[in-house]
C-alpha cells in the first residue's frame, strides 16, 4: 500500500498511445504488419503497401520520413529485399488484441493481406507459405481461430493471391 499512484504508463497504454498519433496510412500499415508480426514473421515492403492501398511516394513520406518509422521498423532481409515488422513480437500481440479486437477482424485483416500476394515475388510466397502452414493451417500453432476463418484466409491466399502451391494446398 502506497500512497502516492505510480507515474510510469503501462506497456499497453504505451503502445495504444503510439498507434493513436500514427497518420491514417501508418495506423493500417501497423495493424496488418501486427497481424503477420505476432507470428514473428515480417513482411516484405511490396505486399505492405499494396495492402495499404497506397503509391510508394506515399508511403515513404508517411512512414519513413515521419515518428511512424520508430514503431514500423525496417528488419534484417535476404539481399535486395526490404521487410518490416514491429519492435517486438509481444507489441504485436497486445496491438491485435487492443486494436484489431476480435478474431474474425484479424482473419478479415488476414484475407485482405493474402488475397495480395504477388506469386512471382519470392519473398512473399515464402512468408505468406510460412504463416499459412506453421501457424494458421490445421497443424499450426494458432488456435484461435476457427475453422471457417481458416477456410477464408486459405481460400483468399489460393483464390485470390493465386498461391497454389503444393505445400500449401495440401494443409487447406
Amino acid at each position: 500500500f502506497t500512497i502516492i499512484e505510480p507515474a510510469r504508463s503501462t506497456l499497453e497504454d504505451k503502445i495504444s498511445d503510439e498507434y493513436t498519433q500514427l497518420s491514417e496510412l501508418a495506423k493500417t500499415a501497423y495493424i496488418n504488419l501486427a497481424c503477420f508480426y505476432q507470428y514473428g514473421l515480417p513482411m516484405p515492403i511490396e505486399l505492405l503497401v499494396r495492402t495499404t492501398d497506397c503509391s510508394y511516394s506515399q508511403f515513404i513520406e508517411e512512414i519513413f520520413e515521419t515518428d511512424a518509422k520508430q514503431v514500423i521498423c525496417e528488419v534484417p532481409a535476404p539481399l535486395e529485399s526490404i521487410f518490416f515488422g514491429l519492435r517486438h513480437r509481444i507489441i504485436a500481440e497486445r496491438i491485435v488484441e487492443r486494436h484489431v479486437m476480435t478474431m474474425d477482424a484479424m482473419a478479415g485483416i488476414l484475407v485482405s493481406i493474402l488475397s495480395n500476394i504477388n506469386i512471382t515475388n519470392s519473398d512473399e510466397v515464402d512468408i505468406c507459405k510460412s504463416l499459412l502452414i506453421r501457424y494458421i493451417g490445421p497443424n499450426g500453432l494458432e488456435n484461435r481461430l476457427s475453422q471457417t476463418q481458416i477456410r477464408d484466409i486459405f481460400s483468399a491466399a489460393i483464390d485470390q493471391g493465386g498461391l497454389r502451391e503444393p505445400s500449401v494446398l495440401h494443409h487447406f
